[in-house]
C-alpha cells in the first residue's frame, strides 16, 4: 500500500512552467546582488556629428564622459580590434565595453520590489525582440498545425524508397536547415515514427532515424546562421549587426554536417551488413514489431495547399532575411 501511495505522490510532480523557472532565476540574481561585488566596463559610443564628422564618446563608470575623434586609429589606441566602418554603417550601433577597464563600483542590491518589477522592466526593454519572438513562433506553429511539414517528410520518404542513404543526407540537410533559419527542433518529434519505419525496412536500425532527424537538428541549431531565436536576439542585446560572422557560422554548418553525415552513413552500413552490430541489437525484434506491423504507409496527402503553404514558409524566411540585411 505504501508503494502505490509513494507512486501516486511521485505522479503528481511535474517540471516547474518556463514562467515558474524564469522568476527563480530572476530571485537567485536578486539574491546574489548582496553577496556578489558589482563592476563595471567603461563603455564606447559612436556618434555621426553634421557632415562627414564623427566622435567617439568613453563613458566612464561615473558621469563624465570624454570625446574622441571618430577614426580607427582611435579604436587601436584603445586597444579595440574593430573596423571603424562597423560603427560608421550601423552594425555596432550599442554602447560596447572597452578591455582593460573594469572597475568595481558600489553595490545596489535588488529587494523584494526590483524583484516584483524585474519580469516588466525586462518585457519593456526588449519588447521588439519579444512580439518578434511571438510572432514568428506563432507562425511556425500555425503552419505545422496544417500538417505540412509531415506531409512533406512523408512524400520524401516515399519518392527515396531504395536509395535511403540519400534519404539519410536529404533528411538530415533539410532538418540542419531549419535548424540554422527558425530554429527547427522540438518540432522534429513528428518526424520519428514517419522515418523509423522506412529505415527499418530498408535493414538498418531505429537509430539511424533517430540520429538522421536529431543530429540534423542539433547540427542546425548549434550553427544558427539565421535563426531568430539565437543568432539575431544575441546581436541585439550586444549591439551588432547579425549578420556580423555570418560566413563563420555557415562554415561551421558545412563542415559540421559534412563529418555528421559521415558518422551517420557509416554506421548505418554497418548496421545493414551485419544486423548484429547496432547498438540496440537486443531490442531489435522489439522495434520490429512496434513499427513494421503498423500502417507504414499512413497518407499524409501532398496536395496544392500543403505545396503553396511550404512554399509562403520557405519565402518568409527569405523576406526576413532580406529586411534584416537591408532595412
Amino acid at each position: 500500500m505504501s508503494t502505490l501511495e509513494d507512486n501516486k505522490i511521485k505522479s503528481k510532480f511535474s517540471f516547474p512552467t518556463a514562467h515558474t523557472v524564469l522568476l527563480i532565476i530572476a530571485a537567485i540574481v536578486a539574491i546574489f546582488t548582496w553577496i556578489i561585488p558589482s563592476g563595471k566596463y567603461d563603455q564606447l559610443e559612436y556618434q555621426k556629428a553634421s557632415g562627414d564628422k564623427s566622435a567617439l564618446f568613453i563613458h566612464h563608470s561615473g558621469e563624465s564622459s570624454i570625446e574622441f575623434p571618430g577614426t580607427q586609429a582611435t579604436l587601436d589606441e584603445l586597444g579595440m580590434k574593430i573596423d571603424i566602418k562597423k560603427f560608421e554603417d550601423g552594425d555596432i550601433w550599442k554602447p560596447v565595453g572597452i578591455p582593460g577597464t573594469f572597475k568595481k563600483v558600489e553595490s545596489n542590491p535588488q529587494g523584494i520590489s526590483e524583484f516584483i518589477q524585474s519580469p516588466l522592466k525586462g518585457i519593456m526593454g526588449a519588447i521588439d525582440v519579444i512580439l518578434f519572438v511571438l510572432i514568428i513562433g506563432g507562425f511556425i506553429g500555425i503552419v505545422n498545425h496544417t500538417g505540412s511539414f509531415d506531409a512533406g517528410v512523408s512524400r520524401l520518404a516515399r519518392g527515396m524508397r531504395g536509395r535511403e542513404t540519400w534519404l539519410i543526407i536529404i533528411i538530415s540537410c533539410l532538418i540542419a536547415l531549419g535548424g540554422t533559419t527558425f530554429g527547427l527542433a522540438e518540432e522534429t518529434i513528428a518526424f520519428y515514427p514517419i522515418l523509423v519505419p522506412v529505415f527499418l525496412a530498408a535493414r538498418y536500425d531505429a537509430m539511424v532515424a533517430l540520429a538522421t532527424i536529431y543530429i540534423g537538428s542539433a547540427m542546425g541549431t548549434m550553427a544558427s546562421t539565421v535563426n531568430p531565436f539565437s543568432a539575431i536576439i544575441a546581436s541585439d542585446s550586444a549591439g551588432i549587426n547579425w549578420t556580423s560572422g555570418l560566413y563563420g557560422r555557415v562554415a561551421m554548418l558545412i563542415l559540421g554536417m559534412m563529418i555528421c553525415l559521415w558518422y551517420i552513413i557509416r554506421y548505418a552500413e554497418k548496421v545493414r551488413k551485419d544486423p548484429s552490430s547496432s547498438l540496440i541489437y537486443k531490442q531489435k525484434a522489439e522495434i520490429e514489431a512496434m513499427f513494421l506491423n503498423k500502417n507504414m504507409e499512413k497518407e499524409h496527402r501532398f496536395t496544392i495547399r500543403i505545396q503553396l503553404i511550404l512554399i509562403i514558409f520557405l519565402l518568409s524566411f527569405v523576406v526576413m532575411i532580406f529586411s534584416f540585411r537591408f532595412w
